[in-house]
């Protein structure tokens, strides 16, 4: 069956997000690889909150790592707002993954988003938001990983922000 705009955004809105990496199966990654790919030649603003939306436990065994592809065919204007949006009301997966993305559209607009990042328990996402933050390097990112600095517990984490705070 052919690739079409609509079955391709019918997908993701199923999807949102993928089932956790054990128990997704190999027929829903080779259709979002196959969307992702569509999406990626046909770019549709409609699309990115819906690709944003479709990142579940796990890294969809190297998928994942590619919906950013079909992300960045789309201006700013319309990244910021959905990556904003999936950072402060998405599972936890979806905003690991958003944190990853925002650092390859550092953009003020995210600062308040991906400081919210930065309260989980969970380090990778910390880590992420972190990164992001620093690709932004405004004077609000920088205060916001100084005002999180004395809570960071992980001494790795807590060397990359001491960094980014110079």
């Amino acid at each position: 069956m052919e690739m079409t705009m609509e079955r391709a955004l019918e997908f993701l809105r199923m999807h949102q997000p993928m089932p956790a990496d054990d128990a997704v199966s190999k027929a829903e990654l080779e259709e979002l690889d196959l969307v992702r790919r569509f999406l990626t030649k046909h770019p549709n603003q409609e699309a990115v909150g819906l690709l944003l939306g479709v990142f579940g436990d796990g890294d969809g065994f190297g998928v994942y790592q590619l919906i950013e592809g079909a992300v960045a065919a789309h201006d700013s204007a319309v990244v910021v707002p959905a990556l904003a949006s999936k950072l402060e009301h998405g599972p936890r997966s979806v905003r690991y993954w958003c944190a990853l993305i925002s650092a390859n559209h550092p953009d003020e607009r995210l600062v308040p988003s991906l400081a919210a990042s930065l309260r989980p328990e969970d380090c990778d996402l910390r880590y992420a938001a972190v990164t992001a933050l620093e690709a932004i390097g405004s004077d609000a990112a920088r205060a916001a990983l100084r005002g999180w600095l004395p809570k960071e517990t992980d001494d790795e984490l807590r060397e990359v922000i001491e960094e980014a705070c110079v």
